[in-house]
Parts: structure tokens; C-alpha cells; sequence
């Protein structure tokens, strides 16, 4: 019967899926929206007449999938690239939406611990939804794009604890608070202790006899993800904290990507099914008595999340576009918030009346945050502004004209492939000046004497007051269409008429910067199958000669 009643449900959902899919591409909406008006149609419809455990069982591996994938982009190194920003702003949000959150819950009429439990839930956003936003947007690796992965990723590891400490009191029923906190300190030093000794020792030694096949590459992943999470859930903490752990173990191998890769598909499968899991269990009968609430919360987390990554961030000395498009991506709750308030309701903190609220809020902020994601830059028009109040850092302003330097090359972008640039520019005998929107980044080159413009690529009125009276050539080295396309049309119709050298992820981006006046276009892949056409020419099948160039290579790889 079991067999039956899965098959039931899958069919009936994944039909209803694909119909409700197809109208909402043909809307060109997204897709994720598409997924929660499957859940909730075929909540009021069907699954209340099915056997849906299956279903809940799917929707589970789906998140424990979800978090050991977040887990594998969880390495050392990425948290140290995004910086202490990301780090001191993922904290202060989180403490001032939880106690702002605390004092709003309770104003629109919940109890002390269910405020709580909504407050902290409202702090977190949401990783998968806004990675694969920036994806859509192509800009996970511009300045906002590595900030808002890395606020994430501090959130991350804060829910991480949370949901840990809720499990622990769940596992020690009749211990004092102090206990418990003892116990999962111990737990927590043990297991980290454990995963660093793995990651350093046993996960170099192991997945390289695993790669040579990439089934036993996937199975072992696999494996080692439901194993921990397995493992946790037995210590009394939670499979969720287990299979991020998993991940973490497995960022620092060499062949995480394709760890990733491989596992991604079977992750958007079950995540789907989240998805509509989450859509059918709203109850349309309580909208009629938490509307209210629900308005006022949504409007909170839509409007006061992005208002505090906007003050700390322009406390930081960050430009209000950075900190605008930042903040927006935090505009909606997290599959975090529903894993929490789950298991407050599991351990009998909370009414399951409070998860269905929350699950409303979801719904809410993910679809109107999904639209401000996608149309952040129509937004930031309307508002820039508006937003210079938030500009609260004074010593990085934007420099007047009167002593500005005469240059030869701008460079715009010093970070990654900018920074190699730079390099070259030091040893050549010609003038620069480098422009970045990033205060530490600027800070930094400063402290080292490098002539360095704090402001923005696609502001005219920033641009105005740098003197190209001298400049041959302006280079671009930020990952952004638009920015590229802007600067390209702004030293089209200067008198100086440099040779402009813009960057572009795909060819119609090239053609149409050539349209505007690009003099270059550098296409990465483009320019990589004709280098190494050109060093299979050169070098031949000289195996000595390829060695030399590698060892070149190596030293460049500081700026990738």
C-alpha cells in the first residue's frame, strides 16, 4: 500500500507541477514560485486525502541534501575571501532582527516563547534561494554577490547551533539549562575537533583512491552525507547539523565541484518536492485569523532585514548600491526558519498552528523577495536617491576633481583578475589609477600607495570628477553587464577617446559592448581555447616546455 500511495502522490504533484511549471514560464516568473502554488493547490485538493509520510520523507532528503551541497561551499578559503564584512554584518542582523522581531511579535499579540521562536526564525535567509537567484543574475562573484554568500554562510552557522541547542533540550529532558549548554559545548569542541582532523588527514588520502570512479565518487558522498546525518541524529543533535558537517568535511577535496556537480540534480529533485510540501501545508482557513500578523511581519522582514544590512554596512563604508543590493537578498525568511519552527513544535514549544503562520510569512517573502532579487537594479533606480542617507562612512566619499592625477590607465575592478592587472602595472612606466567600491579592498591598496578611487564604476556624476584628460586605455575588470555596458557608452562620447577593455560572460554581451563603443572584449572562454591553441603550437609536444609554463602559471594563480 505504501508503494501505491507514494506513487499516487509523486504523480499527482509532479503533474501538477509541470502544468502549473509551463504557465508560470510562459508568465516568465520564477520557477520557485511556480513549485509553492503546486504545493498549495494540491494541498487544499488532495494530499489531505492521501498518505503523504512519503512525501515529508522525500521533502527531508531534500533539505538534508540541500545542506551538505551548502556544506561542500562551506571552505576555509571562501570564508576568508568574503572577509570580517560578511561576518559582522551576518551578526548584527542577526541580533537586531531577533530582538526587534522579539518586540514586533509580541505587539501584534503572541506568547514570550512563541515570539521568540518567530523572532529568531525571522533572522535567517534563505541559501538556496538566493544562490540560485544569483546565479539567474550572474553575479556571484561580483562584491555584492560574494558578501551576500558569505552572510549566508554566517548564517549558516549560526542555525547551525540553534538547531543543535533545540535538539540537545529536546535529548535532556529534566536537565538544567547549564547541563545542556555544557553537554553541547563538549559535543560541538569533540566534533570540530573531529572534522578538522578529517578534513586535514583522511579526506586528502581517501577521495583521491575514490575519483577514479566517478559512481563510487558519488556513492561514497552520498554515503558519508546520511551517515553523519544518521550519526548526529543518534548524539541527540539534529540530521541537518550532520549533513552540513558532511559537507564541510568534503569542501577542502579537490574534487568538490564535482562532488557538487553530481549531486545537485538529485538535490533540485527532492528540493522540489520541499517546495511543494511547504505549499500544501498552508492552512487557508487561518488566513482569515493571523492576516494581520502575517502582513506585519512579512513587511518587517521585507523592509526592516535590508534596512540593517544597509546601516551596518554603510557604518562599514560600504557605497548604498552595494549595501542596497546586499540587503535585498535578505529580504526573505530561510528553509532554516521552517526546520526551526518544526522542531520547536516536535518538542512541544510551539502550536502547529505557529508553523502554518511561518509557512504563510515564507510564502510571502520568498515570492516578493524573488521579484526584488531579479529587478534589483530597476529598484536601486528608483530609490538611489533616497538611499544616500545610508552613506554613513564619510572617509571613504568619492575624491573632487581639482588635484586628481593625471593617468594613462583606469582600471575599474581590482579584485581576482584586476588584482593580476595591477601587478603588471607597477613594473610597466606608465600612470594608473585604480577605482574599487570596496573599503577594505581600498583601504588595503591605499595603505601600499596605490593611486585608488573609492566609488562607483556606474555612477556619471563619480565619473565626472576624474580627469581622463591624459587616459589611453580604461579597463574593466567587473563582472557586470551592465556596469560594462554603462562605462562603455561614458568614454564613447569623452574627447580623451580611450581604448576601452571591458569584460563579457557570453558572446551576445561582446557584441552588443562592441556596439557601444568597446574597443575589447575579453570573453574568458573564448580566450582560453585560443590560448591553448596557441601553446599547443608553441610549445609543441616538448613536455619540458610545458612545465615552464605552468610554473608561471602558479604564480598567477595568487590573483584568481
Amino acid at each position: 500500500m505504501f508503494m501505491t500511495d507514494i506513487y499516487l502522490d509523486l504523480s499527482i504533484v509532479l503533474g501538477l507541477s509541470l502544468i502549473v511549471s509551463l504557465i508560470i514560464r510562459w508568465l516568465r516568473q520564477p520557477l520557485i514560485i511556480g513549485y509553492i502554488i503546486t504545493g498549495v493547490i494540491a494541498g487544499q485538493a488532495w494530499l489531505a486525502w492521501l498518505d503523504n509520510d512519503g512525501l515529508e520523507s522525500f521533502s527531508q532528503i531534500g533539505v538534508t541534501l540541500l545542506l551538505f551541497i551548502v556544506g561542500l561551499s562551506l571552505n576555509p578559503r571562501t570564508l576568508k575571501e568574503v572577509g570580517k564584512i560578511a561576518f559582522l554584518t551576518g551578526l548584527g542582523q542577526i541580533v537586531f532582527t531577533t530582538i526587534f522581531g522579539y518586540l514586533v511579535t509580541r505587539l501584534v499579540g503572541f506568547e514570550p516563547v512563541a515570539a521568540i521562536y518567530l523572532a529568531v526564525a525571522m533572522t535567517f535567509s534563505s541559501t538556496v534561494i538566493v544562490t540560485r537567484l544569483l546565479q539567474e543574475r550572474r553575479d556571484t562573484e561580483t562584491l555584492y554577490g560574494r558578501i551576500a554568500i558569505g552572510f549566508l554562510l554566517v548564517q549558516d552557522f549560526v542555525a547551525m547551533i540553534i538547531l543543535s541547542l533545540v535538539a540537545a533540550v529536546n535529548s535532556a529532558s529534566g536537565q538544567s539549562w547549564l547541563t545542556i549548554g555544557m553537554e553541547l559545548t563538549a559535543k560541538i569542541i569533540v566534533i570540530t575537533i573531529a572534522v578538522i582532523l578529517v578534513m586535514r588527514f583522511l579526506v586528502p588520502r581517501v577521495d583521491s583512491k575514490l575519483a577514479h570512479s566517478k559512481e563510487v565518487l558519488f556513492l561514497a558522498s552520498l554515503a558519508i552525507a546520511f551517515a553523519m546525518a544518521t550519526l548526529f541524529d543518534q548524539l541527540g543533535l539534529s540530521l541537518e547539523l550532520g549533513a552540513l558537517l558532511a559537507g564541510i568535511m568534503l569542501s577542502v577535496s579537490p574534487y568538490q565541484v564535482e562532488i557538487s556537480s553530481r549531486v545537485r540534480p538529485l538535490r533540485d529533485f527532492f528540493i522540489i518536492i520541499f517546495f511543494i510540501v511547504m505549499g500544501s501545508r498552508l492552512d487557508l482557513s487561518m488566513i482569515g485569523n493571523y492576516w494581520f500578523q502575517a502582513v506585519i511581519l512579512s513587511l518587517f522582514i521585507l523592509i526592516g532585514n535590508p534596512l540593517v544590512v544597509l546601516i551596518i554596512m554603510g557604518i562599514k563604508g560600504y557605497r548604498k548600491r552595494t549595501s542596497f543590493l546586499v540587503g535585498l537578498t535578505m529580504a526573505q525568511v530561510s528553509e532554516f526558519s521552517l526546520i526551526f519552527l518544526s522542531m520547536g513544535v516536535y518538542v512541544g514549544h510551539l502550536q502547529a498552528e505557529i508553523f502554518g503562520f511561518m509557512t504563510l510569512i515564507a510564502l510571502i517573502t520568498i515570492a516578493i523577495s524573488t521579484y526584488f532579487i531579479l529587478h534589483a537594479d530597476r529598484l536601486y533606480k528608483i530609490l538611489e536617491k533616497s538611499l544616500s542617507i545610508f552613506e554613513l562612512k564619510k572617509y571613504f566619499k568619492e575624491e573632487e576633481g581639482g588635484n586628481e592625477k593625471h593617468a594613462e590607465v583606469i582600471l575599474f575592478g581590482c579584485d581576482r583578475l584586476g588584482g593580476g592587472i595591477l601587478e603588471n602595472l607597477k613594473k610597466a612606466d606608465k600612470s594608473f589609477i585604480v577605482v574599487d567600491y570596496n573599503p577594505e579592498l581600498v583601504a588595503r591598496l591605499r595603505g601600499d600607495g596605490i593611486e585608488i578611487r573609492f566609488g562607483d564604476a556606474s555612477s556619471a556624476v563619480f565619473l565626472d570628477n576624474i580627469n581622463f584628460t591624459k587616459t589611453k586605455v580604461v579597463i574593466s575588470t567587473v563582472p557586470n553587464f551592465e556596469v560594462n555596458r554603462f562605462l562603455a557608452r561614458y568614454f564613447k562620447n569623452i574627447k580623451a577617446n580611450p581604448a576601452v577593455i571591458l569584460v563579457a560572460s557570453y558572446s551576445h554581451e561582446a557584441r552588443k559592448l562592441y556596439d557601444m563603443g568597446a574597443t575589447y572584449v575579453v570573453m574568458p572562454p573564448y580566450l582560453g581555447r585560443r590560448y591553448m591553441t596557441e601553446l599547443v603550437y608553441k610549445y609543441g609536444t616538448v613536455k619540458r616546455n610545458y612545465i615552464r609554463e605552468r610554473q608561471r602559471h602558479l604564480g598567477d594563480l595568487e590573483y584568481v
